[in-house]
């Protein structure tokens, strides 16, 4: 594999590739400063021959796979010390001939299905979040995570999350994450309680990683979180928001759709291949 340079010397190879294959199968859908944000980490790289062109996204604890692949082509997968996942996104999951080609194809790979989601989306209405009073539990703070908190986040999303579902950050990823404002906490007195994430841009924002300390939970304090995090994006003029939700995750998906959220008709498989 060779390291991904430059945000043009990609957007080269799959000009190239496409050039000489026409239509290919794809699932690599990054919005420009996405892409370019992952190159300059250098955390990117790729391999190619006729048939296929794969780029590997070096996270925590799996190599994510983003691929070009002619017609019905089994790629012979350079593998990497990492478990290695990749997504398959499409509307109506459960009935695309596109989807069930492509788990063919990966599955001859070696790869396995693990889990699915379903994109839900929520309209922000700044006026609304803007004229209420903000809703807390007596002896609960909420604000902005600091640079202080960084162990205590990392220890509460990895001890609660699973780490193939979204890419964990290191304290490195974390200390550029809180720099953002964007990462918000709950707190008592005996420490964290819980924490959430929301990745923006331009308008919109998915909400990555709301936790909330299982000695807590049952007591309405992930809803009153996220509230917040809402509440901070209406502020700086944030118009919708896009959790992906595990479909087998029943309470995650009842308490989002109880808030108001509702399916938007996208939907996304992953595969997993586990290093042996």
């Amino acid at each position: 594999m060779k390291t991904v340079e430059s945000y043009n010397q990609c957007n080269l190879l799959i000009k190239d590739f496409r050039r000489e294959h026409g239509k290919v199968a794809t699932n690599f859908y990054f919005l420009p400063n996405e892409l370019k944000d992952i190159i300059e980490r250098r955390e990117m790289k790729y391999w190619q021959n006729k048939e296929a062109l794969l780029f590997y996204v070096e996270e925590t604890d799996f190599s994510h796979i983003f691929y070009f692949v002619k017609g019905d082509h089994v790629p012979d997968v350079e593998k990497t010390e990492k478990t290695m996942i990749l997504d398959l996104v499409a509307r109506d999951i459960e009935n695309s001939d596109a989807i069930k080609s492509e788990e063919k194809r990966w599955m001859t790979a070696g790869f396995k299905i693990y889990k699915k989601y379903v994109r839900l989306k929520y309209m922000i209405e700044k006026e609304s979040y803007c004229n209420q009073d903000l809703m807390q539990k007596k002896d609960f703070g909420l604000s902005c995570a600091g640079h202080k908190d960084i162990d205590a986040i990392l220890d509460l999303w990895r001890f609660n999350l699973d780490p193939y579902s979204i890419p964990l950050p290191n304290k490195q990823d974390l200390q550029r994450m809180i720099g953002t404002g964007h990462v918000y906490v709950m707190k008592q007195c005996n420490g964290l309680v819980g924490a959430a994430y929301m990745n923006t841009a331009s308008k919109s924002c998915v909400l990555n990683h709301l936790v909330i300390n299982p000695l807590y939970r049952r007591q309405g304090l992930g809803t009153i979180l996220m509230d917040f995090a809402l509440r901070r994006m209406a502020q700086e003029g944030i118009e919708k928001c896009y959790p992906w939700v595990d479909i087998n995750n029943i309470p995650v998906y009842e308490s989002c759709k109880k808030y108001g959220f509702q399916e938007e008709g996208l939907w996304s498989e992953q595969m997993l291949y586990i290093h042996k």
